[in-house]
């Protein structure tokens, strides 16, 4: 038997999702900097119709996000850690800090702190197509309080 390796926090792995169905994940972004940060994720083609929530914004010193990624494809795909470029540059403030909650304030990028960060992703978008073992199954009358069980193998081929 083989051990279990977990994903690293930078890998997402979504499983096998139908085609024309959405799965949604959450994940953390973390700014564990001295400075705030502001992100932005760029979509990867490769990936069709997957998305970031929120794509961009700026999280605080030592502030934590919520992330949903939004996955829904349109076709069969096999993605082995395809990746979803998040960049990401710390900021200083060039406004009054003083300035009114829920209003953007101006700011400009530290120079040198620019980096992109890639978020992996791994997929298996199909169309389910499954078969069993039996054609038919027949339910007959069961009395009160029994139980009656049949097994049958059915696979996604």
């Amino acid at each position: 038997m083989q051990d279990y390796v977990p994903p690293s926090p930078d890998e997402l792995d979504l499983g096998e999702v139908p085609v024309g169905e959405e799965v949604k994940v959450d994940f953390k972004l973390n700014n564990s900097s001295s400075k705030p940060l502001q992100f932005e994720f760029i979509s990867i083609p490769a990936l069709g119709e997957a998305e970031v929530e929120p794509n961009s914004g700026i999280l605080e010193v030592n502030q934590q996000q919520t992330m949903t990624l939004k996955f829904r494809p349109a076709d069969k795909l096999t993605a082995n850690k395809e990746k979803i470029l998040c960049k990401v540059a710390n900021i200083d403030y060039i406004d009054d800090p003083e300035a009114p909650e829920g209003t953007e304030r101006k700011h400009q990028e530290v120079e040198g702190t620019k980096q992109e960060l890639p978020l992996q992703i791994s997929v298996l978008a199909d169309h389910a197509k499954l078969e069993a073992d039996i054609e038919e199954i027949n339910f007959l009358p069961t009395a009160m309080f029994c139980s009656k069980v049949h097994r049958f193998t059915l696979k996604n081929s």
